[in-house]
């Protein structure tokens, strides 16, 4: 499939005109319409900023990959953002893991049946850390006692 049929798709699925499109981009129809009927190649910048708008991954646009959302990078971003997160860290990281599995069954790229267990952990690992504060608590408390 090439980059224009991909955006017909995807422009099609936001249910939006090309002249819609092309005012979100910031280009003239038909500039765009030439994206779409793969008679004019967009540049570097306008695939990215295209493939950021329908939240897909530039390797699916350019009919490199099936799916729509590049894992690999998702979980790198999410890894570098970590130091930025500070004191809640870990359980943001989980958090943003768990919204890019959901993300991946909403999309077909990950079956539900292959997540659910997934998820689970991903679910008990965030309430593990929600209730951390008190779990550290009590033996605290238990040792003030004795």
């Amino acid at each position: 499939m090439k980059i224009g049929d991909r955006l017909a798709q995807l422009r099609k699925e936001k249910g939006y005109s090309m002249q819609e499109m092309a005012n979100r981009l910031g280009i003239a129809k038909s500039t765009y319409a030439g994206y779409e009927s793969n008679y004019r190649e967009p540049s570097l910048d306008m695939i990215k900023k295209m493939a950021g708008f329908f939240d897909v991954s530039t390797d699916y646009l350019l009919g490199r990959s099936d799916d729509t959302v590049d894992i690999y990078a998702e979980f790198r971003r999410i890894r570098e953002s970590i130091p930025k997160w500070g004191e809640n860290a870990g359980q943001i990281a989980l958090e943003e893991t768990k919204k890019l599995l959901i993300k991946l069954i909403e999309r077909g790229e990950l079956t539900p049946v292959k997540a659910k267990p997934i998820i689970a952990f991903l679910d008990a690992m965030i309430e593990e850390f929600e209730n951390e504060d008190g779990s550290t608590e009590e033996p605290s408390q238990k040792n003030d006692n004795d």
